[in-house]
């Protein structure tokens, strides 16, 4: 690891690329194409933890702090 960044971090870091490559990539050009980025990506995002991992656990995140 490094100085800056823990485990925590990583599996952050590793949580958003499997989603970015589940969930964004295979889409983003259709979305480019139609001009809109769909809703039901945050909704996917934050039953993935990814939006709410720097808030503290009592309101649902990680308690992580800065991810």
């Amino acid at each position: 690891m490094s100085d800056y960044f823990n485990d925590t971090h990583e599996q952050v870091r590793l949580s958003a690329r499997k989603f970015i490559t589940t969930h964004v990539r295979p889409y983003i050009d259709d979305w480019e194409e139609a001009g809109e980025f769909p809703r039901d990506i945050f909704r996917k995002a934050g039953e993935a933890g990814l939006l709410a991992a720097g808030f503290p656990e009592a309101l649902g995140g990680m308690g992580e702090g800065d991810v």
